[in-house]
């Protein structure tokens, strides 16, 4: 009978120090979890205030979406093929056709090697 009782008493300190060492597993991923969270709140805190925004890969995505369909519709195309552009060659400001028109480009370019 006594030797009964050691077996349950050495059978309930094997399981108390089994469930400690879980729980000291389970808080050791739960410190390392805060710690990430608390690195990744002090970049955050730390941008905020050097007037840095963090954006999310969505937030981003909505941006670069909304901007290249700003730029890239047909009548933005259209509004800008007839307009000219300006190229800084050195310290000159030339004006140069657009070049949506690759036709003529080849006149265009020894026109321009003529014209320095």
């Amino acid at each position: 009978m006594i030797h009964r009782k050691n077996t349950l008493r050495e059978d309930s300190l094997k399981n108390s120090a089994i469930q400690v060492t879980a729980k000291e597993a389970t808080n050791e991923i739960i410190h390392e979890s805060e710690k990430a969270a608390k690195k990744i709140e002090n970049i955050r805190r730390n941008r905020k205030r050097h007037g840095h925004t963090i954006l999310t890969l969505e937030t981003h995505e909505k941006q670069l979406n909304a901007s290249s369909s700003q730029f890239f519709n047909d009548a933005a195309i259209t509004e800008n093929g007839t307009k000219l552009r300006y190229n800084v060659m050195g310290n000159e400001l030339k004006k140069v056709n657009d070049f949506s028109n690759t036709g003529d480009l080849p006149k265009r370019l020894n026109r321009l090697k003529s014209e320095r």
